[in-house]
């Protein structure tokens, strides 16, 4: 058993460990495995408190460059707390402002897409995702029935328009048949 507090270079012993396994899992050098993974304890920190203390402003955050770098984006300027908490990260982080929407902005247009659709009787199943890198709404509707005209079945499903003029919902539509298995 290892002491939890243990730390060597700022990354406590029990993640050390973890990432010796890891580096023999991807095939990778243990150096690399310390370099590419080592810091997600710290910046999970700086995440979480990016997330806490800018809710509204927050419009994504990802690892870029094999876990190499991270991206951050702001749907106004940056704010100067941001590029201080930033400057704590052993990592090359980007940050990116005006993007014109927020996460939660983007959450809140996916569910209301997903409630909408759910309450379509022509909807047999569908899948959404937000892509915060683009402030879309990607939706995927597997129809009942696959109609003829697929602009007119996706006019036809009459979705509410986000509240911010920067989402944008985008609808494909499935081929795919659903199994029906009989009881």
């Amino acid at each position: 058993m290892t002491d939890p507090d243990v730390m060597i270079d700022g990354i406590p012993y029990a993640e050390l460990v973890d990432l010796g396994t890891v580096a023999r899992s991807e095939g990778i050098s243990y150096e690399e495995a310390i370099d590419r993974f080592g810091s997600q304890s710290s910046n999970s920190r700086v995440i979480d408190q990016l997330n806490a203390e800018f809710p509204d402003e927050i419009s994504g955050v990802g690892y870029v460059d094999e876990q190499r770098g991270l991206r951050v984006g702001f749907k106004d300027s940056i704010p100067p707390r941001a590029i201080e908490l930033a400057r704590t990260l052993p990592l090359e982080v980007t940050l990116i402002g005006g993007k014109g929407f927020s996460a939660a902005e983007l959450r809140r247009a996916q569910d209301t897409v997903v409630s909408w659709l759910r309450s379509r009787p022509e909807v047999a199943t569908m899948t959404a995702h937000p892509d915060d890198e683009t402030g879309r709404v990607k939706v995927v509707v597997q129809p009942k029935v696959m109609p003829d005209d697929v602009e007119e079945f996706t006019r036809g499903l009459q979705l509410p328009q986000p509240d911010n003029p920067y989402i944008t919902v985008e609808v494909t539509l499935s081929a795919e048949s659903v199994a029906v298995v009989p009881g």
